[in-house]
């Protein structure tokens, strides 16, 4: 739980005057901003669990825990590997983002690239899944972020990876995953697709702000 407001590059913010408080709390740095988190504890207790349902994309994992208020519940948790997400961006300044259907929400969809690991490197899923879904292959590839998908139902975590200096090639993914179009949006523009509810994936949102505000698009 953060506490307090982030301080600028060089200067740390007061602590909280409640000592008992102060021992609890560690400091950390995110690019520059340093901040007070209460040091985390996990209040769930794990009393048994077994796989209910199992198939090639996803399991469903049954456990019976102690909740943090002491009650015996179950949390059913669907089980996925790893995912990557890339943020692809050209010589222009432009975003790689997918157009296609989605039939959960019986939605269309403008995302960027991604998809699920195979048995191979977080680096080399990102490359793979580019390739796939755009046809694009990058020379110069930056991890910037680890991110909790959907972290109350799902153990799933995503890598998130900058991609430049884009050369064009063939996809191959695009009947297999729906794929309807590849567009390439100035990034001075994702944001106001984000505001607008053009662009409403939310996996596809984080990991473009995180290189927004790395490529000084968006300021932090």
């Amino acid at each position: 739980t953060l506490v307090s407001k982030t301080s600028n590059v060089g200067s740390i913010p007061p602590a909280p005057a409640n000592k008992n408080l102060q021992q609890k709390m560690e400091i950390f740095d995110l690019r520059g901003c340093v901040c007070y988190c209460l040091q985390m504890k996990n209040r769930w207790k794990l009393l048994s669990q077994k796989f209910v349902h199992v198939n090639p994309w996803y399991s469903v994992r049954c456990d019976k825990v102690l909740r943090p208020e002491g009650k015996r519940g179950t949390y059913n948790v669907i089980v996925k590997p790893p995912a990557v997400f890339v943020v692809a961006v050209d010589e222009k300044d432009r975003v790689a983002l997918i157009q296609l259907y989605r039939y959960p929400t019986q939605r269309y969809s403008m995302e960027i690239p991604a998809g699920g690991m195979e048995k191979e490197t977080p680096l080399q899923a990102a490359k793979r899944e580019l390739k796939e879904e755009t046809g694009l292959v990058a020379k110069h590839w930056e991890k910037i972020g680890l991110v909790q998908i959907a972290n109350g139902i799902m153990d799933q975590l995503g890598h998130v990876y900058l991609a430049t200096d884009l050369s064009h090639g063939n996809a191959t993914g695009h009947e297999e995953e729906g794929i309807d179009d590849v567009l390439f949006v100035p990034f001075k523009k994702i944001i106001s697709l984000i505001v607008d509810g053009k662009i409403t994936d939310s996996n596809s949102i984080t990991p473009l702000l995180m290189a927004a505000v790395i490529l000084k698009v968006l300021k932090s």
